[in-house]
């Protein structure tokens, strides 16, 4: 009797990480159609300047604002893994998003190489003049300086939340066995 119901136990914790795993791809999902959608957009600098026969800016210009579009498709993506597969913390997930962050913050100030003005906020430059470039409308410069501290506020999240997911061993355990803090405190009871 004892063994029927570790066997039923067992059957509806599997059915319940099964349910777990289908409940993150649906809110993952979102995300990596978001990278997708980017991904797309990133290409149209390099089609439309960067391959074609007719150029007005250098090829390094037209490089920055696809690199720029890849590095927010990254970021989509990295946050959809961390979603959908909680391994992915355990791996350095957070450290890939905040690399992201960082590049998608970083690559604007290469634009200014091809400016009369520099700007201080890169973001508040990009979204102005060089956003059509990924399809978008522009947009103005408080967008751009929203934008530019949200990019820090992710890169500083993301740092401090794969510190402490390496930091608690018992998060690292559960995330191996598949599940969170839940599952690691559970197998350490039925030790």
């Amino acid at each position: 009797m004892q063994e029927r119901k570790q066997r039923q136990l067992k059957f509806f914790r599997r059915r319940g990480s099964r349910a777990s795993f289908w409940l993150r791809f649906a809110v993952a999902s979102p995300l990596f159609a978001l990278a997708v959608f980017f991904a797309i957009r990133s290409w149209n600098p390099l089609g439309n300047g960067y391959f074609s026969g007719y150029k007005d800016s250098p090829d390094r210009l037209y490089l920055t604002v696809a690199a720029i579009g890849v590095a927010i498709a990254a970021m989509f993506a990295a946050t959809g893994l961390l979603v959908a597969w909680r391994g992915f913390r355990t791996y350095g997930g957070f450290v890939l998003l905040a690399a992201a962050a960082v590049a998608a913050s970083v690559l604007p100030y290469v634009l200014f190489k091809w400016t009369s003005e520099p700007e201080t906020w890169p973001w508040a430059f990009f979204v102005q003049d060089w956003i059509g470039w990924l399809h978008f409308a522009p947009r103005s410069r408080a967008v751009g300086i929203t934008i530019q501290i949200g990019l820090a506020v992710i890169v500083a999240a993301a740092v401090v939340a794969q510190l402490l997911t390496w930091l608690n061993p018992s998060r690292l355990r559960g995330a191996e066995t598949g599940g969170g803090l839940i599952d690691s405190s559970r197998a350490a009871h039925h030790q």
